[in-house]
């Protein structure tokens, strides 16, 4: 499959899969009220954020495993144990942390659908591997139409949120348990005819050294939670320094950039295993057009993104949620630039993952979570939601400096010499 239907698919799947992650939290905002949107907003940031340490990258290590240092069934089962771990720790930290209010109600609930999703996810890299594309994309928009029916329409029917979310995931789980089922018995059977096997490979892990691929991707795992922080801890803050709805406010006018971010990532994964491939033989020329194909796309959407939150800010939060939220147009176009040097950072991040330099991804995210954690207090503190809104600019600019730092000591200077 050529590189521009690769990126096509699944751009368009993961676009209209986060066009129904959208309707659900618009649903929440035009069903409850602001206090509703800051419960579901925080109880989802806490459940993302234990999972996105729990996921280890797994997703895009079996991507590029090109020469097939692991098995599958290695991934597969780390897959599991990390899960355990998560929703062990999410039951832990709501227990210590929001003891048995809404919040905590809501981030159980979420353990649900969560566990579903990782699972689902892991099914992708299998998918790709097997260089079809396609079903990732029949998945995601399965999850999407199915998930979105059973969380709006249990909404509206009992105006629960917790019901709500408890169909969402129950209709995740019929999807992975009839389509993604499917799809993997006829993935694994063309990865297994295509796979070197494990006689012919004397590095290949046996299944004693499980242990050995948890520390391989284990800096994956933490890079992941550090992500994550940059986005979850200004609506934490939010939570405690000031009223619940300004939090909800935040949630609204920071998801389609997070959304967004979704189909950056999509479009990552589409490059990833070309981009590995090409970069592990030592084909840098050709890494080099990928890489800067990639970059320039993304650099052009974000500057139609910024000119569109400058312009028509407020007639686009109008639209999507109601016009109380025009007024927060300002802080949306400032979101929309913070955005820009974050998409441009993932993008290039794909150097040091395409070369399976996992560690490299962990000094990256920590350098960018440095400002969050001790520039966030202060600003959100006094400048409430501008303050949220400038320390995320600053951490995603960190980011993308970091990126193309990378970028070039990982990748530049082989080019040269190619």
């Amino acid at each position: 499959m050529n590189l521009k239907r690769r990126v096509g698919i699944l751009v368009i799947a993961r676009a209209l899969f986060t066009f129904f992650q959208w309707l659900m939290l618009a649903s929440v905002v035009h069903l409850t009220g602001p206090a509703t949107v800051g419960v579901y907003g925080t109880a989802l940031a806490v459940a993302t954020m234990v999972f996105r340490f729990a996921d280890f990258g797994i997703v895009g290590a079996v991507t590029t495993d090109i020469h097939g240092e692991y098995q599958l069934r290695d991934y597969y089962r780390l897959r599991w144990c990390l899960n355990l771990a998560a929703a062990m720790a999410l039951i832990g930290i709501v227990f210590f942390a929001y003891g048995l209010n809404e919040t905590a109600i809501i981030c159980l609930a979420l353990l649900f659908p969560k566990l579903v999703e990782s699972q689902s996810t892991f099914t992708y890299g299998i998918y790709q591997r097997a260089n079809r594309v396609e079903w990732v994309g029949v998945s995601l928009l399965a999850r999407g139409v199915a998930g979105t029916f059973g969380f709006i329409g249990m909404l509206w029917i009992t105006k629960s949120l917790l019901t709500a979310v408890l169909a969402m995931g129950a209709a995740w789980l019929l999807v992975a348990i009839t389509l993604d089922a499917w799809f993997v018995v006829k993935a694994m059977a063309l990865v297994v005819s295509t796979q070197v096997t494990e006689e012919n490979v004397g590095h290949q892990v046996r299944e004693h050294e499980l242990w050995h691929l948890t520390k391989r991707l284990c800096p994956l795992g933490v890079a992941g939670l550090l992500a994550y922080i940059l986005g979850a801890l200004p609506t934490v803050f939010l939570e405690g320094m000031h009223p619940l709805e300004i939090a909800g406010v935040y949630t609204a006018i920071y998801y389609p950039f997070q959304a967004a971010n979704m189909i950056v990532k999509s479009m990552g994964e589409a490059l990833l295993q070309p981009l590995a491939k090409s970069a592990q033989e030592g084909r840098n020329i050709q890494s080099a057009r990928i890489l800067l194909r990639a970059v320039t796309a993304i650099a052009c959407v974000c500057l139609i993104g910024i000119c569109v939150a400058f312009f028509a800010g407020d007639q686009v939060l109008s639209l999507m949620y109601s016009p109380v939220y025009a007024n927060y147009s300002g802080e949306f176009t400032l979101l929309a630039v913070a955005w820009s040097f974050r998409y441009l950072g993932a993008t290039l991040k794909l150097v040091p993952t395409a070369k399976r330099n996992f560690a490299a991804s962990l000094k990256l995210h920590f350098v960018a979570a440095l400002p969050m954690l001790f520039v966030a207090p202060f600003l959100i503190h006094k400048y409430e939601l501008v303050g949220a809104v400038y320390s995320v600019m600053i951490s995603h600019f960190v980011f993308m400096l970091g990126a193309a730092h990378l970028a070039r000591s990982e990748f530049g200077f082989a080019v040269e010499r190619g």
